[in-house]
């Protein structure tokens, strides 16, 4: 093929060559892009940017170069799905500099209204703050706990004085997001409309932003430094088949992880319930914490602070003890300076763990704590799943040589992540068990089902010591959620770590809903649904794991419980699943 042919798009015969279209998108409108994609337009791959960058708009501009530079030689056109995003036009520049088009509209809220639509909702009042489906999903994490507004509620008038009505764009007649929104629009303080937009103006600015360029040039221009043609093609080719053949090899070495002979299945074994310890991260903040602290730094920095906390829940009567590492990976340490350090800090929070559980005078399982990356895996975002599993398998060396009896991956998502960093734990040779957040509608947020999650590591070798459910929405769903795992899967020792109700603000601190009485009835209700390991996550004190621990003491399984049964002891489910045939596709990676 000649020079020109090839810059033209064309076949040696004259015919055109299918066009490979890649669009980088932000995570708050991946659901909908990978929807688009499957749509009548088709033709395109997507991949996502997370959405809380949104809330760190100076890193916009360099994430999406990244992005371009990442996948410039894979593709023939790549085109940019975001707004200005409060870059101050410094994405258009960069994007100038790359040749390549973004979708018309000044920030993300006009990819689904339109531009018209929304400078006339602006006209019409200029203080207007828009929430689509994403964010009335997940409000409380980008916004709430996104912006400190749940450690410092004062911080509220300061960012939205100027904001007077919460406008919902909905995607979706889904009368739980309206209800979410609505109680956003009470959060902040603004009133609240409701306008629905669907997806038809996004799929016509997507087909709008495809046609924008001539036919005889790719999407971009190549920069000096990148070749075009099918070379680097094939050399990318090559790369990413390299990257799915590696695979990590066990360590050697001093390790305390023995599978099969580890403290957490002898404990099993014996055959009684077992207690694992409360939250870390609201402790650590009533301990001075403060907001934009890294709290796994805190391992070098406060040592005596995080082992009283772990003295405090072993004096609670808990049997297990997460160690102060959930954070403690490459990926969320990088944007803090402290990437190169996570093996290090990951074993100074197993040292921490370990030295108190020393001393406990009785058997204490040290969990080492293994938390998701704060990224998307491929295809919504650049991580691969080899990628993620070397990730983890840093942090779990880390683990181990702290002296970690156990790995404990907990809070995910993601089923690809999940399985991820159970192959690291697996190749470093270390027991595990894992744990997932059932936070939206019965589901996690990337769409993970709880009956799905139950056997979702069957094919490995070793499987988990156990599986479940922690953090979520409150105790009342997470029973739900633990009655779906043990269903779907009577054999396995399941885990139930609830979140002590939902946060809420008394007299300028954050407080958590559900009292030491209420997640003392919620052991009864987990024990009884199949759980073998109970505890609590998110806003759980030494003083609810002292409630724990008496039910756990009294405690004899009884029947399962039904819903009715769960709701009259721990009140009504916040985010129950939705109805069957509601059409929710049960794709994990579809989820945001």
């Amino acid at each position: 093929m000649t020079a020109s042919a090839a810059e033209a798009g064309q076949t040696e015969i004259g015919r055109a060559a299918p066009r490979k279209t890649l669009a980088i998108a932000c995570g708050a409108l991946a659901r909908e892009m990978v929807a688009l994609s499957r749509g009548p337009l088709g033709g395109f791959d997507v991949t996502c940017l997370p959405a809380e960058l949104h809330n760190r708009p100076e890193r916009i501009p360099e994430a999406i170069r990244s992005k371009i530079h990442e996948n410039r030689a894979r593709y023939d056109e790549i085109l940019v799905v975001y707004g200005d995003c409060g870059t101050g036009g410094a994405l258009d520049i960069v994007l100038a500099e790359e040749g390549v088009t973004r979708v018309a509209g000044p920030h993300c809220y006009a990819f689904y209204a339109g531009e018209d639509a929304i400078a006339a909702m602006m006209a019409e009042e200029p203080g207007s703050f828009f929430v689509t489906d994403f964010l009335a999903r997940h409000f409380d994490r980008l916004v709430v706990r996104g912006l400190g507004l749940d450690r410092f509620p004062e911080l509220r008038n300061e960012y939205f004085r100027r904001y007077k009505r919460l406008v919902y764009l909905a995607q979706s007649e889904d009368p739980d997001l309206t209800a979410r929104a609505e109680a956003a629009a009470a959060r902040l303080g603004l009133a609240f409309e409701r306008r629905y937009t669907g997806l038809g103006v996004a799929a016509e600015s997507v087909a709008t932003a495809r046609r924008t360029d001539r036919p005889d040039k790719t999407r971009y221009r190549q920069s000096p430094c990148c070749n075009g043609g099918a070379a680097p093609r094939r050399r990318a080719r090559r790369r990413n088949e390299g990257a799915r053949q590696r695979q990590i090899a066990p360590r050697r070495g001093g390790c305390r992880f023995e599978v099969g002979k580890s403290m957490l299945s002898k404990l099993i074994a014996a055959g009684r319930p077992l207690l694992a310890d409360g939250a870390t991260g609201t402790n650590l903040i009533a301990a001075g914490l403060a907001s934009g602290d890294c709290a796994e730094l805190w391992n070098e920095t406060h040592p005596e602070r995080i082992r009283a906390l772990h003295q405090s829940f072993i004096d609670a009567g808990a049997d297990i003890i997460l160690s102060n590492s959930f954070g403690a990976n490459r990926r969320r340490l990088g944007p803090r300076g402290l990437g190169a350090r996570a093996k290090e800090l990951s074993r100074l929070a197993a040292q921490n763990a370990r030295a108190v559980a020393d001393r406990a005078g009785r058997p204490i399982v040290v969990a080492g704590s293994v938390g998701p990356t704060g990224e998307m895996l491929a295809p919504l975002g650049s991580l691969t799943e080899d990628e993620a599993t070397e990730i983890f398998a840093e942090q779990i060396e880390g683990l181990r040589e702290g002296g970690a009896d156990v790995v404990w991956i907990e809070t995910m998502s993601a089923l690809e992540e999940a399985r991820a960093a159970a192959r690291a734990a697996i190749a470093v040779g270390a027991p595990y068990t894992a744990t997932a957040s059932f936070d939206t509608a019965g589901r996690t947020m990337m769409g993970l089902a709880p009956a799905d999650f139950a056997r979702a590591f069957d094919d490995l070798a070793p499987p988990p010591l156990a599986v479940g459910a922690n953090c979520g929405v409150g105790a009342a769903d997470l029973v739900v959620s633990v009655l779906a795992m043990t269903e779907a899967n009577p054999e396995a020792i399941v885990i139930a770590k609830a979140n002590a109700g939902l946060p809420q603000w008394h007299e300028g601190h954050i407080h958590y809903s559900g009292s030491p009485e209420l997640m003392e009835r919620y052991v009864a209700l987990a024990i009884d649904a199949g759980a073998r390991i109970v505890g609590g996550c998110c806003g759980n004190t030494p003083a609810h794991v002292a409630a724990m621990r008496r039910a756990l003491d009294r405690c004899q399984r009884g029947p399962r419980p039904d819903l009715a049964a769960i709701e009259a002891a721990l009140g009504k489910l916040v985010a129950p699943a939705a109805a069957k045939g509601a059409g929710r596709r049960r794709r994990s990676r579809e989820g945001a």
